[in-house]
């Protein structure tokens, strides 16, 4: 019962992970005996022998060779074998992979058979002819003999992967003819080939099959085949645990019928199978240089007869689609005489038809730009009704005050009037700048705009609308505090400069509340001059900032003294900056205070 409860809760945890553990693999005698065996293959990317496809599948030379071993051991031993796939993280962990492993296990990644890997692996027999040759990048001359090519390859950088045949190879050239040049490391995952083909002064050994596959895939790389110091191996192998018994079936395998006759086709589906025959042909002589160019020089010519051939195919079918074309072009112009008349009376008819039909489009077009006048129209009125309620609201309250203050003065005219008067005297300048705010925007959407573009001081101008409301200021106990760039000056228009900066400091001291601090400063900006006007104010939320500049939007601050606001200001102020060809740029946080930014044309320097 506890071992039943112990599988259960076995189970559960591998269900639960959503990952599962390498099969361990039989030995060939348990396979045998039981008829069923399981063998894990670690793998690493090595085009064309071992990869992954464009839908993510395995192929190449080496997966179709354990895929024919696994059907070769079903039909002569009724032998069902469980192949399990692992990526190992690099090309030398595939032998340290199959080293490791507890059981028995085999390695592909185009393995060269070299004595001093049998320490820790077993190779099966060599299925291919196993080649390197030398190449360079482009810019390297070719050499005409062996010493030529050791001065040529002083200095020169050594392209290879660590712990590769490759890397073994190149410091056995080095170490040998006392040749001067530097080693560059490329990843595992990339390739000698297409590094070279990136760089300059660069050469590396690769393997003879990927060569002869990219130069009859395209005769003109960006490499060079020097015709020196190729090196020949006992040749590709996959690879399997040291003293593993799976070494019979495996001999067995490679030297039957099945395999000879499956291994020429295999190498075809991934390389041009001339390649496979000149492989087995070059590595059982000695000259296997001048093999090589001769191989090369039948590509080349093999690919210029092709082009031939083509060309000639090409020009036939030109000739075939000229002639065929003259003839079309003949049958279409009777045709086209015959129809035009035939049918020309048809003809007119649907030309006019196409007249009215355009004439009609244009009515309706001519309809649609009345109608889009005509609602403009009606929300321009629309406007102007809503305008004129505003006004009559407004300009209530201070016309109520006006008349209370007078009745006062006829009440108690003995006393001074003074304070009365200047009360009378703001209400009449409150009313005078709604009226000015109405004026203005109607000014603006009329175009009845008079600009008059000049170089003007800065300074001056913030002095003056600084100390005419330094009052209203005391008032409210606000401080007010400018600070100017001397000379600084813009293009603009004296009289709406003036209204812009006014506005924005009406503005804050209109929504800040008492002890607070305004600043109004002057900067040159990156070629820019520009007024900054910084409160302490409630500042501005999003949904504020979204409606900012449009008329007669009420945004959630309200003003600290009472005052009356008709949400036309700061409409007014974006209009007049941009008829100056300037900007105004609003940075606030609610509940930090605003700062608004007027940024000008600075005016160049006598």
């Amino acid at each position: 019962m506890k071992a039943l409860i112990t599988s259960l809760l076995l189970f559960i945890c591998f269900i639960a992970n959503g990952q599962t553990k390498p099969l361990l693999s039989n030995t060939w005698q348990e396979a045998l005996h039981s008829k069923k065996g399981n063998l894990v293959v670690f793998w690493y990317t090595s085009t064309p022998f071992i990869f992954e496809n464009e839908k993510g599948e395995l192929a190449g030379v080496e997966y179709e060779i354990v895929e024919g071993f696994k059907n070769y051991l079903r039909n002569a031993y009724h032998v069902d074998l469980n192949i399990q796939w692992i990526k190992s993280n690099g090309f030398l962990n595939v032998i340290d992979d199959v080293k490791n492993h507890p059981s028995p296990a085999f390695g592909a990644s185009a393995f060269s058979i070299v004595q001093d890997r049998l320490k820790w692996i077993d190779f099966t027999p060599a299925y291919l002819g196993d080649v390197s040759v030398l190449i360079s990048s482009s810019d390297v001359p070719m050499a005409k003999s062996s010493e030529e090519l050791f001065t040529i390859l002083n200095n020169l950088k050594a392209v290879t992967i660590k712990g590769t045949t490759y890397e073994k190879d190149l410091i056995k050239l080095k170490e040998e003819h006392n040749i001067n040049f530097s080693f560059e490391y490329i990843p595992s995952s990339d390739n000698v080939f297409w590094a070279l083909e990136r760089q300059q002064k660069s050469f590396g050994y690769i393997d003879l099959p990927v060569y002869l596959t990219q130069f009859t895939r395209n005769t003109s790389l960006k490499v060079k085949r020097q015709n020196f110091h190729a090196i020949k191996k006992a040749g590709y192998a996959l690879i399997y645990s040291k003293g593993s018994d799976w070494q019979f079936p495996l001999n067995e395998y490679f030297v039957s019928k099945p395999f000879k006759g499956d291994i020429q086709p295999i190498i075809g589906r991934y390389m041009d199978p001339d390649i496979y025959e000149f492989l087995l042909k070059v590595s059982n002589t000695p000259d296997e240089d001048i093999e090589l160019l001769t191989k090369e020089k039948e590509i080349q010519s093999n690919e210029l007869r092709d082009r031939a051939i083509q060309i000639e195919k090409d020009a036939t079918l030109r000739k075939i689609l000229m002639g065929s074309l003259l003839v079309i072009g003949l049958s279409l112009i009777a045709i086209a005489w015959l129809y035009y008349s035939k049918h020309r009376t048809h003809q007119v008819l649907a030309s006019q038809k196409e007249m009215i039909e355009a004439q009609r489009k244009n009515i309706e077009q001519q309809k649609i730009e009345l109608e889009k006048r005509n609602n403009a129209l009606e929300d321009i009125n629309q406007e102007k009704n809503h305008l004129i309620k505003i006004l009559a609201h407004d300009l209530r309250s201070p016309l109520h005050q006006i008349s209370g203050i007078a009745q006062l003065m006829e009440i108690d005219h003995d006393k001074d009037h003074t304070d009365y008067i200047n009360k009378i005297q703001y209400a009449i300048k409150r009313l005078e700048g709604m009226i000015t705010k109405i004026l203005d925007v109607d000014a603006i959407e009329t175009n009845r705009i008079n600009l008059i573009t000049e170089e003007i001081e800065v300074q001056p101008i913030i002095r003056d609308i600084v100390h005419s409301y330094e009052k209203t200021a005391r008032e409210k106990n606000i401080v007010i505090h400018s600070s100017s760039q001397p000379e600084l000056k813009v293009l603009a228009d004296r009289t709406y400069l003036s209204e812009v900066i006014e506005n924005l400091v009406t503005n804050a001291l209109k929504f800040s509340s008492s002890n607070k601090r305004i600043e109004i400063s002057c900067h040159d900006t990156n070629g820019k001059a520009e007024v900054h006007i910084k409160d302490e104010g409630p500042g501005f939320t999003e949904e504020d900032k979204k409606f900012l500049f449009q008329k007669f939007k009420k945004l959630s601050a309200q003003p600290t003294g009472g005052e009356q606001s008709t949400g036309l200001g700061l409409s007014i102020v974006k209009k007049f900056m941009e008829l100056m060809n300037g900007e105004v740029i609003c940075q606030s946080e609610s509940g930090k205070g605003s700062t608004f930014i007027l940024r000008f044309q600075k005016a160049r320097k006598n």
